[in-house]
């Protein structure tokens, strides 16, 4: 992702009198922003456990026996549920295609330690779970190692256009 923010907004709004003054050390600053940036949107997103492999139902299944054993008072209104004593809530969802499934927390002020203490009695409960491969787990890896050898090639054939891109890239 640095990489990509380097070559997309970092370029876009290059801050040109500050390298002029300060030289290649701007770019130690473009990263510790970013990565603050980031930090800070993070901290700022609910809640969320994310299960591959599983879809709606059976997330919901295995979750709804891990609150149980947490707190016998949760309450589940259809994907919805509450754990009181844990002082959590959250909805099951599904997270795009294929068998993905996430728990998000429905509001902002949660215990973050009910949280964790969810997620380890999930976790545990999930490694009885025997999950099924998908086809398409090969061709994405077929895909990446397609594209690195592509990446290495550029660079072993090119080295020089390659070199001069990236001092274009970062203005030295």
């Amino acid at each position: 992702m640095i990489g990509l923010y380097i070559v997309g907004p970092a370029q876009l709004f290059f801050p040109q009198a500050a390298f002029n003054v300060f030289g290649v050390s701007v770019w130690i600053v473009l990263v510790i922003l970013y990565l603050f940036s980031l930090l800070f949107a993070i901290l700022n997103t609910n809640p969320r456990l994310v299960v591959f492999g599983m879809d709606v139902d059976a997330l919901t299944e295995h979750a709804d026996r891990s609150l149980l054993q947490l707190d016998p008072g949760t309450r589940w209104l259809g994907l919805s549920f509450i754990a009181p004593n844990l002082g959590i809530q959250g909805i099951v969802e599904s997270a795009g295609h294929g068998r993905i499934s996430h728990i998000t927390a429905t509001k902002r002020e949660q215990n973050v330690g009910g949280w964790i203490a969810f997620e380890r009695a999930l976790s545990t409960n999930l490694k009885s779970v025997e999950f099924a491969s998908d086809t398409t787990d090969h061709r994405w890896f077929a895909l990446g190692f397609a594209l690195l050898g592509l990446i290495g090639y550029a660079l072993f054939s090119h080295p020089t256009s390659i070199a001069q891109g990236l001092r274009d890239v970062l203005r030295y």
